[in-house]
């Protein structure tokens, strides 16, 4: 299981280069469109895959966003077919709750932009994120339906490859997204410190 959460922490630490991407392009798998009130929020399943050294790694969850307020990622443990890890970016900090090892990280956006380089921030995600799954219209805004696919290039120095994001059963949930709090038994930790330690299992 410590190799799962490892997993997960390598896969979200990628996805957050999206950030710093100088292209981002997004397709549906279908034409279908539905119409709704507003391109406030939406819901939807999950897959990540991401090119390894041999072979690509994808983990399955869940993204909801709710705008300018909330970006929240659940990942799976594929055995398991529970959460392994939650992500939760505000347009003032990042919650990253590693269920496997009873962990958690606060920290706040200017880390963020110190960690991981200085054009991350939230809006840069959400704006990604809307404009894959949302389509202005004379009338108003239309969701797509289907697959939606984002392809997010990556650089390792050596070579060009693609962090692929996968969204299906995109709806607008009944419920706004809410922000959850860390299990008082769980351990505070740095985030720096909590990816490293995972990074360092073998």
């Amino acid at each position: 299981m410590k190799q799962i959460s490892k997993i997960a922490i390598g896969i979200f630490i990628l996805s957050l280069c999206l950030y710093s991407c100088k292209t981002t392009k997004g397709t549906a798998g279908s034409t279908g469109m539905v119409s709704v009130v507003s391109a406030d929020m939406f819901s939807s399943r999950l897959k990540l895959t991401v090119p390894q050294e041999k072979k690509k790694q994808t983990l399955n969850g869940t993204v909801k966003m709710l705008r300018d307020e909330l970006i929240q990622i659940s990942l799976v443990a594929p055995v398991l077919r529970t959460e392994a890890v939650r992500i939760e970016v505000t347009p003032h900090e990042m919650l990253l709750i590693d269920r496997i090892n009873k962990k958690y990280a606060i920290t706040p956006a200017t880390d963020l932009q110190r960690i991981l380089g200085n054009q991350m921030d939230y809006r840069r995600l959400q704006t990604i994120l809307s404009e894959a799954v949302f389509v202005e219209s004379r009338v108003g805004w239309n969701m797509k339906q289907g697959n939606v696919e984002i392809a997010i290039p990556l650089h390792d120095g050596v070579r060009q490859q693609q962090l692929l994001m996968e969204l299906n059963k995109i709806t607008v949930p009944a419920q706004r997204p809410v922000r959850v709090n860390p299990p008082s038994r769980y351990e505070k930790t740095e985030l720096t410190e909590l990816v490293e330690s995972i990074e360092g299992l073998e």
